[in-house]
Formats: C-alpha cells, sequence, structure tokens
C-alpha cells in the first residue's frame, strides 16, 4: 500500500531528525517532530497555528511553529479533518487574542499581547 503524501513527508522529517532518546524512551517515532518545527534561529520567523487535533476553540490551545513548516501544519490539519481520529476535543475556548509568536532561545513560543 503507497504512502499518502502527506504520510510520507512526515516520516521523512522524522527520519531527517537525529535519534533522541525522548524518542527511545517514550516509544513514539514521531517524538522529534515538535522539536523540528519548533526549532528556530536569530532571524527565523515563528507564526501561530492551532495545536492538533483540538484547536485554542476546542480545548486545545495556540502553538508556535517555525513559519516555514505553516503549509506542512496546514496540510497535517487538513488530513486529520478528512481522517479525524477518535479524540475528543472538548469545547472549551482557549485561544489567546493578540498573542504573538517569538523566536526564544531557539524554539518558537507564543507571547501573550501586552
Amino acid at each position: 500500500m503507497p504512502l499518502k503524501p502527506l504520510a510520507a513527508a512526515i516520516l521523512l522529517l522524522t527520519l531527517a531528525q537525529p535519534f533522541s532518546a525522548s524518542a527511545q524512551t517514550s516509544g513514539d517515532p514521531l517524538a522529534g517532530l515538535s522539536s523540528l518545527v519548533t526549532a528556530c534561529s536569530k532571524g527565523d520567523s515563528c507564526t501561530i497555528v492551532d495545536s492538533l487535533p483540538c484547536g485554542c476553540a476546542s480545548g486545545g490551545s495556540p502553538v508556535a511553529i517555525n513559519a516555514r513548516y505553516a503549509k506542512f501544519w496546514q496540510a497535517l490539519q487538513r488530513d486529520l479533518r478528512r481522517n479525524a481520529p477518535p479524540v475528543f476535543c472538548p469545547q472549551v475556548y482557549r485561544c489567546i487574542p493578540g498573542a504573538r509568536a517569538a523566536c526564544v532561545q531557539g524554539r518558537c513560543a507564543v507571547r501573550a499581547p501586552r
């Protein structure tokens, strides 16, 4: 069975990551994916996206990622909408109006409005 393009992209991104102890101990082969999409350096731009699979209007939270992965994140969201996992998302609004994303110590972070 061939991989869907999105699944193939996730697999490639995961395999491109150096081996991490957290991936070994958690048993989660995608544990390094979060580190990849939130990594930034001076001059990189970060952007705010909804957490997966539940967005901030459904119990999730805003997440800051490196802007170069925004299209990848949107593709993940579209795929999850089409093939919704059996997850219960509470109807709790947790969005932060006016929040912004910033690169802080090598990671994109959500900053509350001033």
